[in-house]
């Protein structure tokens, strides 16, 4: 609204400024009655002009902004698909390395229903003996490298192990 306002009142001094300059020129005789109410009439016709076009620009704009809404949540609502019906296991964690999302692919291949490892530590699927590497990767996803194929042991739900490339 703040810009719609600035946008019209720099039109209307601007278009102002242009018609006094014009009206003395084209219009020399006329009283300072007439002037004053041409004035006011020219001004109110630029602020209505003004305001009526910058309201038709905010209308487009937000029509703009909708249709990119919609069209993001489309395609949140597509990966969303693609994730919950892939055969692999996809999980996310946060930086702390806490499980946020385990997909039915995970639950499948891990065993664990998703509410029993949703906000534990990715570690829950590491054998003991074997280093917890969550840290470097997170690190590293953090400078946005790439790990691609990296190979590891994880435990299943009746602690069997997995060999997985993750």
């Amino acid at each position: 609204v703040r810009g719609m306002l600035v946008y019209s009142s720099g039109g209307t001094l601007l278009g102002m400024i242009l018609y006094e300059t014009a009206k003395e020129c084209l219009l020399p005789s006329l009283s300072k009655w007439e002037s004053h109410l041409i004035t006011i009439v020219v001004t109110v016709l630029l602020v209505t002009l003004l305001t009526a076009y910058a309201l038709r620009m905010q209308n487009n704009l937000r029509s703009e902004i909708s249709r990119n809404r919609r069209a993001a949540e489309s395609a949140q609502r597509h990966l969303a698909l693609i994730v919950e019906s892939s055969d692999d296991a996809i999980i996310s964690i946060d930086p702390e390395g806490r499980i946020l999302s385990f997909n039915p692919g995970a639950e499948r291949i891990f065993g664990f229903p998703v509410d029993s490892v949703l906000n534990h530590q990715l570690s829950l699927l590491i054998p003991p003996e074997i280093p917890d590497r969550t840290a470097e990767l997170i690190d590293q996803a953090k400078t946005g490298t790439v790990i691609r194929h990296d190979r590891g042991v994880f435990l299943r739900s009746d602690g069997s192990r997995i060999h997985l490339s993750v």
